[in-house]
């Protein structure tokens, strides 16, 4: 898999309409369910953890964490991020990541 494959499968569910915790790109997804379908499409078991609320409170980084220690993911250097690499996202003014994105 490179970073093109994970690029091309993230561009592939452009127009699918946004679902809280979604995880069918027929159905709908959310950030988090798009990670898991580029994942799955691509051979990946990560782990997924579902039931979070709207504006999650550290799932996201709880999730990020067990896929680190699982070698699912593998942190790089916010330096050294390039495309097809995820990113977890903190806007200004909110006390926690609420959002992840592919680069």
């Amino acid at each position: 898999m490179t970073p093109d494959d994970i690029i091309a499968t993230a561009r592939s569910v452009i127009g699918v309409r946004f679902r809280h915790q979604g995880r069918d790109a027929s159905t709908g997804l959310d950030c988090a369910g798009l990670l898991q379908h580029i994942a799955a499409a691509h051979g990946f078991q990560s782990i997924d953890v579902q039931g979070y609320p709207r504006h999650p409170n550290g799932e996201l980084e709880q999730t990020l964490a067990a896929n680190v220690a699982a070698g699912v993911i593998v942190p790089v250097p916010l330096g050294k991020v390039q495309g097809g690499d995820m990113v977890l996202m903190h806007f200004e003014k909110e006390p926690r990541p609420r959002h992840l994105g592919i680069i």
